[in-house]
């Protein structure tokens, strides 16, 4: 028997839960969508995360989605996670959880080292004892991978033996992280641990970039940690203070995820909202005046123009910007321009060629600072003055027109 749930396609796929909602919904210009995918927040201290506000919680606001969480030992508990998949799919539920690319083919850490990353299970084949897998693999792409059923027991039972776990370093240790590190080290000859990498000064990051550190070797005399990174040193190798450590350490946001399943099923296409021109005019007015920044998890996040401000302050500080932050305001304009189609079509907005025209201009612009930043990455060619200024005045003209789009909506009604 062969049944998948998700067809690896969708125009929205700057994310995996981008491209795994996008990819079940039947119509872009559902009323939700148009309501909604306005305001949007930035994490600077996340690589300069872009994304929608409430990114994590997307999946849980769709009113087209039914989920419930179960506990990954309680699954363990009921046999075969591969059987578990089957029955699950059968029920037309997917599946929402994390898995140890070292055993997923396909991707870059196959073989190499373990990585727990969250994926959409979709589908199987047991024929052909394959399961399938969607997320953002190869090049950020949202599209389906196939997995064995042998490999698929083993990225989900992989007993995760070198990664600091918060729970164990209150319970255990008292937080104290030098020794939780000594001790997995002694244990396993070395430790993963998730860190702030400004903190320490040999990791020379110019910008706040807390992300995952892999320590191989300690010197209990000097209070030196030894890190293995070869992107500062050619021999891979740098060192690190017992204290820069400590101030660097982060909780994991993704260690309480990882204990976590989702089932999500999929409700009937029934319409539970009308296209609503005061909601998105509301919406957007949050956009061009945003609240202040809040503190969650020990980040800061910012919204609507203020997020803008925040990236162009980065580029001009010559921070390192992702492609993925061009790639999802390329498709921040993709759902706006459907949205400007719709709202002209129902007469909830007079007909102006200017807001198409500039649109398109938008994402004309947008698109090419995606490809500029992809380019760079591939060949590290740096950052030049052109990207810079165009960057910053692709930012200003989308300020502008969520100004103009604004007064025109207060005329509407």
């Amino acid at each position: 028997m062969k049944k998948i749930l998700c067809n690896g396609q969708a125009e929205i796929n700057c994310y995996p839960e981008y491209g795994f909602l996008f990819s079940i919904l039947n119509d872009i210009y559902d009323p939700w969508v148009m309501n909604h995918f306005i305001q949007i927040q930035m994490i600077p201290g996340w690589e300069y995360f872009l994304s929608f506000q409430k990114h994590s919680e997307l999946l849980e606001d769709c009113p087209y989605i039914e989920r419930r969480v179960m506990e990954r030992n309680e699954l363990e508990e009921q046999g075969d996670v591969a059987e578990f998949v089957e029955k699950q799919i059968q029920k037309n539920n997917c599946l929402f959880l994390f898995l140890d690319r070292f055993y997923i083919k396909g991707v870059s850490e196959y073989q190499r080292y373990h990585y727990m990353h969250n994926s959409f299970v979709v589908g199987f084949d047991s024929e052909q004892s394959i399961i399938f897998l969607a997320d953002n693999f190869e090049n950020g792409k949202f599209s389906m991978l196939e997995c064995t059923y042998e490999d698929f027991r083993k990225a989900f039972c992989y007993e995760d033996r070198y990664h600091v776990k918060h729970s164990v370093l209150q319970r255990e240790y008292a937080e104290d992280i030098v020794k939780y590190i000594e001790d997995l080290i002694d244990q396993n000859g070395k430790a993963f641990v998730f860190a702030e990498r400004h903190e320490i000064s040999e990791l020379k990051t110019p910008f706040s970039m807390a992300h995952e550190v892999e320590i191989i070797g300690y010197d209990k005399i000097q209070n030196l940690f030894f890190i293995k990174d070869r992107s500062v040193r050619p021999d891979g190798t740098v060192k690190c203070s017992y204290d820069e450590l400590r101030n660097a350490y982060r909780r994991d946001p993704k260690e309480e995820q990882n204990e976590n399943i989702w089932i999500i099923h999929k409700k009937n296409d029934e319409k539970r909202e009308i296209i609503d021109i005061r909601k998105i005019k509301t919406e957007i007015e949050a956009f061009l005046e945003p609240p202040e920044k809040k503190m969650i998890g020990g980040y800061a996040h910012y919204f609507g123009t203020e997020a803008l401000n925040v990236l162009a302050e980065g580029i001009r500080e010559n921070k390192t910007i992702r492609f993925r932050v061009w790639h999802f305001l390329y498709e921040y304009e993709t759902i706006m321009e459907r949205r400007i189609h719709k709202l002209f079509e129902l007469g909830l907005l007079n007909t102006d060629e200017i807001l198409i025209e500039e649109l398109e201009k938008l994402k004309i612009s947008f698109r090419k600072l995606r490809n500029i930043a992809v380019k760079n990455s591939l060949v590290n060619y740096g950052i030049d003055e052109y990207y810079v200024n165009y960057a910053a005045d692709t930012i200003e003209k989308e300020k502008r027109y969520m100004e103009y789009l604004y007064q025109r909506m207060k005329t509407a009604f």
